[in-house]
C-alpha cells in the first residue's frame, strides 16, 4: 500500500513540508512597518512572516523494513539510516530539476512507502526515483487524485472528497445526495442509491468530530457509508447576498440547541456488486453515531454512540453481513466522563486480541485493555494526567506507544511513552519537554519524535523503541528573540478559588522594554471542548485548524501589546474534574477567575498595566468575552468578539454538551442571553460576524446589536457577507478582521499612540 506523506508544488514549500509554515523570511526588517492606518496587507504579511522557518520538522517515511527513513528537508530529498542517522542517499533541488527536466517549482514530491520510493510528478509525466544511492528513475503512473464531490459550503474546509480504495483501483464516490462508485481511470460513475427526500444525503466517513480509521476494509472489497437524515431538523437559514439575486437555502447538516438531531445510519458497501448492508446499532434521533474502524479479520466494525448530551457512551461491534449488533462498552457520567466527541480517538483494536479504551475512570484520561468481550483485563498507565494519542503497537504486540504528560506540573505536554500490554510501569521514552509528534518504524524499533515547547522551536529526534537517543535529524536554529519578538513566557496562577493552579501563555512586543507600561490584550475561550493556549511552538502550525489565531497574537504582541492567554478550569486536558468545573452553570466563575489570573500576574510584572485591558475571543471564546466584560467591567476596557454566541438558543445543539437542552434546563437559557444585558456593558466593544454562519447564526449578531442600540451603546462592526463560522476561509477576510480588531483597541487602550 503507497502511503503519500507530502506533496511539494514549489522551493518555498519544500521547506512547508518540512514544517507546516515554512514561510518566514524577512520578518526582522518589521520594524519599518508603520501601524498608524488600516492595513490588511501589512496584517497578513506579517503573519505569513512572523513564523520562523521551521527546519527542524520533516515528515518521515520508514523503508518497510525499517532500517532507513526519507523525507524532504528544504530543496532536498535525503535518506539516512535508523541505525545511526547517518546519510545513505541525498538529491539536491537541482538534481531533482534536472531528472525530471523541468523546474523544480513544477515538480510535485511524493514520498511512498512500499515501494519504498520517490515520486517525481509534473506535467506532461511521473518518475519514480528508488530512495537508494545511485538509482536511476523510471517512468511512473501516479496515483488519480481523488475528485471533490460536494460542496459542504457555508462549512469552509469540509467538502468531501472521493475515498480511494487501498488498491487503488476504486473510489468511494458521491452523486448529488446519492453514495457512488467510480473506478480508477474511468469517468463514469456507478449510483448505488437513489435519494428523493432532500433532507436526506449520503456520506462515505464520519462526521468532523470522532477520530476514526479508514472507511475501506483492508481488503478493498467494502467500505462504510452513512445516511444522513435531517428530516426532523428545522435547519439554519442562508441567504446569499452576493449573488445574482437572493439565492436562499436551509442547512440541515446540524441543529439548533433542543431541536430534533439529524439521524445517522451506517451501512458496509460491498465495492464489487454495490449491495448496501443496514448497520443497526440500538438508538434514537437523540443519538450521535459515529464508525471508529475495522476489526483486523475485516467481517466487523467498532461504531460509538454518544447521547446528545454526552451523559452516555455505547461502544458496539457491529457485523458487517448481518448488521447485527453486540454491545461492547457501556459508559456513563457515573462510570467515566463520555469524552467529547473529538481529540484522541477513544476505542481501537489491538493486534494482539481485544481492545485499547481510553477513559477517565478514575477521574483522568487513562488507557485501559479489553478482553473481546469488553470485560477490563487491566488499566495501562495510571495518574494524575489525561494520556494523548496512541502512536502505535510494537509488531511483537508486546508495547503500546503512546504520548502523555510526565507530571500534573506541565499537563499539557505530550512525551511519547511505552507500556507493556502485559501490565507494568510506563516507560518515559524522551527527556524533552513539550509536545511530540512520533511516528514508530513498521518492524517496531525505532522512533522519530518532531517535538516543541511554548518557547522551543521544533527539532526532530531518532530514537530507539526503548527510548535511547540515536541523532538529531533536524532542527530549527532558534535567535534569542523571534524576529525581534521575544519568545513567549508559560506562567502558572492560581484562579479566584486561591487554591487551583491554571496555566498559562504571556508574549511580549518586539523590543520589549520594562520600564515601559504596556497595555494588555487577554484572548479567551473557556468552553469545555478546547484550550485557548498551545503546547507547541507558537509560531509554527499553519498546517492545524485555528492557526491562524496563533499567528493573530503574535501580531498584536508585535503591535505593542502584551497578549495573555489562561486555560481557566472547565477546560480540557487536565482530568474531569477540572474538565467539568463550568458544567451546568458555564460560564460560571471563569470571569473570576480570569481577573484573579491577570492581577496576580501583573503583580510581579509592573510593566503590564492593568487599567488598560482588553480582552478578544472567537466564537465560545466571543460569549465568555462577552460575558466577562458584562462580570467584570474592574478588568476590561475593550472587548472584541468574533462570530460570538448571544443567545444560547440560537446555537448549534453542542452547547447542550455543557448546560443541557433548553427543555431541560429553560432558565440556564433564559439567563444566558446576553442581549439581555447589554445596558451592564461599559467596554468599548467591537464584533466580528460571517453571514452564513452554521455553527453561530448571524442572528446572534443581530440580536447584540438590537441590543446595543436599545441600550444606546456605540459599537464597532465588521461584516463578512458568504462568509461561514471561519471567517479566514474567504481570502484575506482574515488579515482584514485581525487589522481591524487591532486598530479598534489601538484606538481605546494607546490613545496616546
Amino acid at each position: 500500500m503507497i502511503r503519500t506523506v507530502c506533496a511539494i508544488f514549489s522551493i518555498a514549500a519544500m521547506a512547508a513540508c518540512a514544517s507546516p509554515v515554512g514561510m518566514t523570511r524577512g520578518a526582522a526588517d518589521r520594524t519599518d512597518i508603520a501601524l498608524d492606518d488600516l492595513s490588511p496587507e501589512t496584517a497578513r504579511q506579517f503573519m505569513d512572516a512572523v513564523a520562523i522557518e521551521s527546519t527542524g520538522r520533516i515528515d518521515p517515511v520508514f523503508s518497510p523494513d525499517g532500517e532507513q527513513i526519507a523525507f524532504t528537508y528544504r530543496d532536498t530529498i535525503r535518506v539516512v539510516s535508523t541505525s545511526d542517522g547517518t546519510p545513505v542517499a541525498r538529491w539536491t533541488g537541482d538534481e531533482l530539476a534536472e531528472i525530471a527536466g523541468v523546474s523544480l517549482a513544477d515538480i510535485d514530491i511524493e514520498i511512498q512507502q512500499e515501494p519504498f520510493q520517490a515520486l517525481l510528478k509534473f506535467k506532461g509525466g511521473a518518475l519514480a526515483l528508488p530512495l537508494v544511492a545511485g538509482a536511476e528513475p523510471v517512468a511512473a503512473s501516479p496515483r488519480e487524485v481523488p475528485r471533490m464531490v460536494r460542496a459542504m459550503f457555508p462549512m469552509n474546509g469540509y467538502d468531501r472528497r472521493e475515498n480511494l480504495s487501498p488498491d487503488g483501483r476504486v473510489f468511494a464516490s458521491l452523486d448529488g445526495p446519492d453514495l457512488a462508485i467510480r473506478h480508477v481511470g474511468r469517468d463514469e460513475v456507478r449510483v448505488l442509491t437513489a435519494e428523493t427526500n432532500p433532507a436526506r444525503k449520503w456520506f462515505h466517513g464520519n462526521d468532523i468530530w470522532e477520530a476514526s480509521g479508514t472507511i475501506w476494509a483492508s481488503d478493498s472489497s467494502t467500505f462504510i457509508a452513512r445516511l444522513h437524515d435531517a428530516t426532523q431538523t428545522p435547519g439554519i437559514d442562508i441567504i446569499d447576498y452576493l449573488g445574482d439575486g437572493d439565492e436562499h437555502s436551509v442547512f440541515a447538516y446540524w441543529a439548533r440547541a433542543g431541536e430534533p438531531l439529524p439521524r445517522t445510519e451506517l451501512y458496509a458497501v460491498n465495492a464489487q456488486t454495490g449491495a448496501l448492508t443496514r448497520l443497526s446499532p440500538p438508538g434514537t434521533i437523540n443519538d450521535h453515531l459515529f464508525f471508529i474502524e475495522w476489526s483486523p479479520s475485516n467481517d466487523a466494525i467498532l461504531a460509538i454512540q454518544y447521547a446528545r448530551d454526552l451523559s452516555r457512551q455505547d461502544i458496539f461491534v457491529i457485523d458487517i453481513q448481518t448488521g447485527a449488533a453486540r454491545t461492547l462498552v457501556t459508559r456513563t457520567e457515573e462510570q467515566g466522563w463520555v469524552k467529547w466527541p473529538s481529540g484522541p480517538q477513544t476505542i481501537r483494536h489491538i493486534p494482539a486480541g481485544g481492545y485499547l479504551l481510553r477513559s477517565d475512570e478514575d477521574g483522568f484520561f487513562q488507557y485501559y485493555r479489553l478482553s473481546e468481550s469488553g470485560e477490563t483485563i487491566a488499566q495501562l498507565t495510571q495518574g494524575e494526567v489525561d494520556v494523548g494519542e496512541v502512536i502505535g503497537f510494537s509488531p511483537d504486540g508486546e508495547w503500546l506507544y503512546y504520548t502523555s504528560p510526565v507530571s500534573p506540573q506541565r499537563p499539557y505536554d505530550r512525551i511519547p511513552h511505552r507500556v507493556s500490554l502485559d501490565g507494568g510501569a510506563p516507560q518515559e521514552l524522551s527527556d524533552q519537554a513539550g509536545v511530540h509528534d512520533a511516528t514508530l518504524s513498521p518492524d517496531g524499533r525505532y522512533l522519530v519524535s518532531v517535538h516543541s515547547d511554548r518557547n522551543r522551536a521544533s527539532r526532530t529526534d531518532l530514537l530507539s523503541a526503548d527510548g535511547t537517543f540515536i541523532a538529531t535529524l533536524a532542527q530549527t536554529t532558534l535567535p534569542e528573540t523571534l524576529n525581534g519578538l521575544p519568545l513567549p513566557e508559560p506562567f502558572t496562577v492560581m484562579a479566584a478559588d486561591g487554591e487551583t493552579m491554571m496555566h498559562g501563555t504571556l508574549m511580549k512586543p518586539r523590543g520589549f522594554d520594562p520600564a515601559r507600561s504596556y497595555p494588555v490584550i487577554h484572548r479567551v475561550y473557556g468552553a469545555m471542548q478546547s484550550r485557548v493556549q498551545r503546547s507547541g511552538f507558537w509560531p509554527e502550525g499553519l498546517g492545524y485548524p485555528g492557526a491562524e489565531y496563533s499567528l493573530m497574537l503574535n501580531y498584536l504582541a508585535d503591535a505593542g501589546y502584551i497578549v495573555v492567554t489562561i486555560d481557566a478550569p472547565g477546560s480540557p486536558g487536565r482530568g474531569r474534574a477540572y474538565n467539568l468545573a463550568q458544567q451546568e452553570n458555564w460560564p460560571g466563575t471563569t470571569p473570576d477567575d480570569y481577573a484573579a489570573g491577570l492581577l496576580e500576574l501583573a503583580r510581579s510584572r509592573p510593566w503590564m498595566d492593568t487599567e488598560r485591558i482588553g480582552i478578544d475571543g472567537n466564537s465560545w471564546g466571543g460569549y465568555v468575552a462577552l460575558y466577562s466584560a458584562l462580570e467584570r467591567p474592574d478588568i476590561y476596557k475593550t472587548i472584541s468578539i468574533s462570530v460570538p454566541e448571544i443567545d444560547l438558543r440560537d446555537h448549534v445543539q453542542w452547547i447542550e454538551w455543557q448546560i443541557g437542552t433548553p427543555q431541560d434546563n429553560p432558565d440556564i437559557y433564559a439567563n444566558g442571553n446576553l442581549a439581555n444585558r447589554i445596558d451592564e456593558l461599559e467596554s468599548d466593544i467591537m464584533i466580528v460576524a460571517g453571514m452564513s454562519d452554521v455553527n453561530v447564526p448571524i442572528s446572534n449578531t443581530m440580536k447584540l446589536l438590537d441590543g446595543l442600540a436599545e441600550a444606546g451603546k456605540p459599537y464597532d462592526l465588521v461584516i463578512f457577507p458568504g462568509t461561514n463560522h471561519a471567517h479566514q476561509g474567504r481570502g484575506d477576510r482574515y488579515a482584514y478582521a485581525v487589522e481591524r480588531i487591532r486598530t479598534f483597541h489601538d484606538a481605546h487602550l494607546k490613545p496616546e499612540d
